[in-house]
């Protein structure tokens, strides 16, 4: 079935960036001082903002030629889409630069300088995405995984303890693999390109709702740490910006389903398909929420430094059923019924609801576990609140009930039982609810449809 095997592609491309990622998601906080990673992290934050200043062009590109085949496109029009973005990009990252260079910040500056790679190479991945390329999208991964480690691992054998040097090294991975792309463009067209500012203004008038959108989302999404990093001291910043690591370590899983799954939901009709994919999701989504048993174990026994950040991950990893159905499924389908409007008034709902709550608990309580439980509570409010835009997928008595057992299952185990312990209770037991109450009425043969 070609959208497994599109799937597998992405997957094994999104595994190579987890195990990348865990890796120096480990090794890092280990070796370096508390204040230095918590730079790095600040940096890598900036960078979370980087893809709002192409303005939506390259959301509007993705919405043009989203479901083509690559014979099917108009290659001189792709090419000046590209030459345009190059171009505009350029002139923002003269700005930002200057800027950088006034305020004498050098995270601005490096900000500055991953800009015109970071949404170029944005632009190639939304390309291959939308046409169905994942083989090209996955190497453009491979690249970008394999430098984000070799680079730091470098630098750590050189015993290099200054930030400076690692978020330079991320400035230089965004170049190599931009360049590499530009040196194997399968697009390249030889003729004479001529500029079309009526397709530009197209793109950026049919991208602007989606960049709004993912903008919003962004900051629903980093919401948590920009509060952190605001009410409490560095090192919190840098114990509450750990837990986000190991949890971006599952996400990028995540994103693998979520890239492949766009143009297949595109052609889905029966409410009965998209309610099993909800079904599955779910039951990843439990599953994945176990591994925090393992990370547990980890930060127990190699990163003593960091076991203050255990609690907040282990309100995080709650949170991984209702993200998983958020992002692979909801917001994918936003997209595919022309929902735009719809995407961006819930998030920018939910963004300002967040917030305030957030800050309600941090006054009331002066403690950033408080932001986690709040981050999390949003997501479950989006995934109850998306069966009004999506009628075709109601939430039975039987999936509010296999939801509530998982919490109480997950509350207990992390709460009452050690690592080993967890791992042995927890999975037997959340099979045996999965059987329960979604493997009865849905016959794991149907998966194949």
């Amino acid at each position: 079935m070609k959208m497994i095997h599109d799937i597998r592609k992405v997957f094994n491309a999104h595994l190579i960036t987890l195990i990348t990622g865990t890796v120096i998601g480990f090794i890092l906080p280990a070796l370096l001082p508390v204040g230095q990673y918590a730079e790095i992290k600040t940096f890598s934050l900036y960078l979370s903002l980087i893809g709002i200043f192409h303005f939506g062009f390259v959301d509007g590109v993705f919405l043009k030629y989203g479901g083509k085949k690559a014979a099917e496109i108009d290659k001189q029009s792709l090419v000046s889409e590209k030459r345009f973005l190059f171009w505009f990009q350029l002139l923002l990252t003269l700005l930002l630069v200057i800027a950088g260079l006034k305020l004498e910040n050098n995270i601005v500056l490096a900000f500055a300088l991953s800009l015109l790679p970071a949404n170029m190479i944005a632009f190639y991945q939304f390309i291959y995405q939308a046409l169905g390329e994942f083989s090209l999208y996955a190497r453009i991964m491979y690249v970008t995984s394999f430098g984000n480690l070799i680079i730091p691992l470098i630098l750590i054998a050189l015993k290099v303890k200054s930030s400076l040097f690692y978020i330079s090294g991320m400035v230089i991975i965004y170049y190599i693999v931009y360049l590499a792309l530009e040196r194997f463009n399968p697009f390249k067209q030889h003729s004479k390109i001529k500029w079309d500012f009526a397709d530009y203004k197209q793109c950026f008038y049919s991208g602007i709702f989606i960049l709004i959108s993912n903008f919003s989302m962004l900051l629903f999404y980093t919401m948590d740490r920009w509060f952190v990093k605001l009410y409490f001291d560095t090192k919190s910043f840098a114990f509450y910006s750990f837990a986000i690591s190991m949890m971006t370590a599952v996400n990028v899983l995540i994103g693998s389903l979520t890239t492949t799954m766009y143009p297949y939901l595109a052609r889905i009709r029966d409410s009965d398909k998209l309610c099993r994919i909800r079904d599955y999701l779910l039951i990843l989504g439990t599953f994945v929420s176990g591994s925090i048993f393992i990370f547990s174990f980890i930060v127990n026994h190699f990163i003593t430094e960091y076991v203050h950040s255990l609690n907040i991950i282990t309100i995080l990893f709650a949170g991984f059923p209702a993200i998983i159905i958020v992002n692979v499924l909801f917001i994918n389908l936003y997209k595919v019924e022309k929902k735009q409007k719809k995407y961006l008034i819930i998030v920018s709902i939910l963004l300002v609801v967040s917030a305030l709550a957030i800050i309600i608990t941090v006054h009331l309580f002066h403690n950033y576990l408080s932001v986690a439980f709040v981050t999390v509570l949003a997501f479950y409010i989006w995934f109850f609140y998306s069966t009004h835009d999506f009628t075709n997928i109601q939430h039975s008595s039987g999936i509010v009930l296999y939801l509530f057992s998982f919490l109480v299952l997950y509350s207990v185990t992390t709460y009452y039982c050690n690592d080993i312990a967890g791992i042995i209770i927890y999975y037997p037991a959340m099979a045996v609810i999965t059987y329960f109450f979604i493997g009865k009425r849905n016959p794991w043969s149907k998966m194949r449809d």
